[in-house]
């Protein structure tokens, strides 16, 4: 052990991840006390087997990180002596392993500090920096700020509109989910304080005045609470408006309240005449030689030294930064006037299991278009908002058609659509990118599973679009979440075990158009259904893009997938994860409705060459029955219902969470669209 600490004495330790939590304890189900990001310092003082006990360098707090989320640097991070250093601008900004890529490679939270090697794309508009891993990663130049200047207590609070929709967590401190001190801190360090983190200490600070509520202007902090005992802090924003952020309630997101609908104890201004300093705001780091706190410069003190640069790259530099600036400007007019068209949003549960999160809007008369642009300045909230929930619902919003859906699913991840070519289930095709559900039989239910997991590039996210809602308490969209499917299938260890080192091998085999098979069964797709083409040449290159083996049999075609069963710990769990569709390609009387059923589909698939699919382990075992009847077992236990309205929009993200179907009566019309 001392020979660890002695050569980390030595050496710089920084985040790498873009997010980590603290724990009080070496186990990510102790209590959560803090959080660090990337690019962040830390102060190592002890390991214990994949843990290592940190402290804090910006709230000085020592807990417990993961081993995976600590690199060691010989040298600071990161260094202006090597090149810029740019600031992430937005709640979560894509970072991409190349700047042509489609699809991000993670994304950074706010006030994360990069180091640039160069400018690169088209006018130089995309910045390669280095993380702290090494790794480059590509980042545009509309997510970060080449300025160092603090800005004012106006933009301060036109910045905070930026959180609202991201989640409340406690003692969480990132931009992927704040409580309400931490939240005001990062808030008041970009105008140059460094005010504390804790609740009372806040209250109590001396930077900080008591204030009337008459006196109140846009930025000044309000304590909540109840019996002169002061439980949370606010923003205010003006106009009897303020930020709450609290995470004790239901949603736990940042939003917007009415300040005379609170129970008010206290109010605080900024008192500037206790600050000789114009900027009292300095960075503190740890001296690696002393281990001692010691202040840096202030940032207007920095200069910023680019090696090298061609005359171009300087000019393009200057040029980014008046654009910044001037869209910095633009931006906060564009902001109040879209506040003013779209108004306030409530955020509720409409069941006991807190899913989906419901968004609703408070202005009857909201347009999709005006929705459209706050969803555009609001994305990185969104998209935040759907992967800490899971599920999101987008309740009375007009979004009367196909192509709202579309547009709307569209804007908020602010990335294309994807097709379902080479997808299984019986779908009809209603526009470019929008299926209707499965068309499965409406007394079957279809039981949990993740869209497309037999697949090497299954979609990220999925969301559904009712248009004909179905009888009431009928055909909900099933929902289950991934961490608890998971964990009470490691309770089955019989199922676990069973599954957790094996590759799955899927089989579907498809009949041309006008066949006897698929005249008696709907549901049992051809060939053409499935790439949506009649050229056989376009299903092999389809084939071989998503990496399937095929077979021609005549007419007939024979697909084989494989996947593995159990996902390795990745960016979405830090744990291995369930995450196949074993249960829905094995044949039983369950899936099938009934023995009656089973027996009768047994009869029309005697030869195994129909049979529309099959499921075996790698190795060609069979799935016994009993396995996959525990699988149901866990998923009906686990499962989610909510009631379907119509325009009713669903968000989910296909990696933390599963769908299904319950059985319906009446008319049933949900539609369906993904994306990476």
């Amino acid at each position: 052990m001392m020979n660890i600490f002695l050569a980390s004495s030595l050496l710089f330790n920084y985040i790498q991840v873009p997010a980590t939590n603290i724990y009080e304890e070496p186990s990510n189900r102790s209590e959560l006390i803090s959080q660090s990001q990337i690019s962040e310092q830390v102060q190592l003082l002890d390991a214990v087997e994949d843990w290592y006990l940190v402290q804090s360098m910006q709230d000085n707090r020592k807990g417990w990180i993961h081993k995976k989320a600590l690199i060691e640097r010989t040298h600071p991070y990161p260094s202006e002596e090597k090149g810029l250093v740019i600031k992430v601008t937005k709640p979560q900004a894509p970072a991409y392993n190349h700047y042509q890529d489609s699809q991000p490679d993670m994304l950074l939270p706010y006030e994360s500090y990069l180091e640039v090697q160069s400018l690169t794309g088209t006018d130089y508009q995309w910045f390669e920096v280095i993380l702290p891993s090494d790794q480059i990663a590509y980042i545009h130049q509309e997510n970060i700020s080449l300025s160092k200047e603090d800005i004012s207590k106006e933009e301060m609070v036109e910045l905070s509109k930026q959180f609202i929709g991201t989640p409340c967590i406690k003692n969480g401190r990132t931009s992927f989910g704040y409580d309400g001190p931490a939240f005001v801190q990062m808030l008041y360090r970009q105008m140059g304080f460094h005010i504390p983190l804790t609740l009372n200490e806040q209250l109590h600070w001396e930077g900080f005045k008591p204030v009337s509520l008459d006196k109140l202007t846009p930025g000044d902090l309000l304590f909540l609470g109840h019996h002169q005992q002061v439980e949370e802090v606010g923003l205010y924003l003006g106009q009897d408006e303020f930020l709450r952020a609290s995470p004790s309630l239901d949603p736990a997101v940042i939003h917007t309240q009415k300040v005379s609908n609170v129970s008010l104890l206290s109010a605080r201004t900024l008192h500037l005449d206790v600050f000789h300093d114009p900027l009292p705001y300095h960075h503190l780091s740890i001296d690696s030689s002393t281990k001692k706190e010691v202040l840096q410069p202030k940032e207007s003190e920095k200069i910023s030294v680019v090696d090298h640069p061609t005359e171009k790259k300087a000019n393009a530099l200057n040029s980014q930064k008046q654009i910044l600036s001037a869209k910095t400007e633009k931006n906060s007019l564009l902001s109040e006037k879209i506040a003013e068209e779209v108004g306030e949003f409530k955020y509720y549960f409409i069941n006991a299991d807190k899913t989906p999160l419901v968004i609703s809007p408070m202005n009857a008369d909201i347009t999709l278009d005006s929705f459209k642009n706050w969803v555009e300045l609001h994305r990185g909230g969104l998209k935040s908002l759907l992967s800490n929930h899971g599920a999101v619902l987008l309740r009375d919003f007009p979004v009367k058609n196909a192509q709202d859906f579309a547009s709307i699913f569209q804007s908020i991840l602010g990335q294309d659509l994807m097709d379902y070519k080479g997808g299984e289930e019986f779908r009809t095709k209603i526009a470019e990118q929008i299926y209707t559900t499965t068309e499965t039989p409406s007394h079957l239910q279809i039981p949990l599973h993740h869209e497309l997991s037999y697949s090497n590039s299954p979609p990220s996210y999925i969301s559904f679009y009712c248009q004909n809602a179905p009888e009431k308490g009928t055909g909900q969209t099933i929902l289950g979440r991934t961490e608890n499917i998971t964990r009470a299938l490691k309770e089955t260890p019989e199922v676990w075990n069973f599954f957790k080192d094996h590759t799955l091998t899927y089989t579907s085999r498809h009949p041309p158009n006008g066949n006897f098979f698929t005249d008696i069964n709907k549901t049992h797709k051809t060939w053409q259904d499935v790439f949506e083409t009649g050229d056989r040449a376009e299903v092999e290159r389809i084939c071989k893009e998503k990496g399937y083996q095929y077979q021609w049999n005549n007419d007939w075609l024979e697909i084989t997938r494989e996947a593995p069963a159990i996902k390795n710990p990745d960016q979405h769990f830090d744990y291995a994860y369930w995450f196949n569709q074993a249960h829905l390609y094995h044949s039983n009387p369950r899936s099938r409705g009934g023995w009656l059923n089973h027996i009768l589909s047994s009869i029309l698939y005697m030869k195994p060459s129909t049979k529309p699919y099959d499921i075996s382990l790698e190795n060609g075992a069979t799935i016994p029955r009993d396995i996959i009847y525990k699988v149901y077992d866990v998923l009906d236990q686990h499962t989610i219902k909510f009631d379907w309205k119509n325009q009713d929009v669903l968000l989910l993200d296909n990696i933390k969470m599963l769908h299904g179907r319950a059985p319906y009566k009446g008319q049933r019309r949900i539609l369906v669209s993904m994306s990476q």
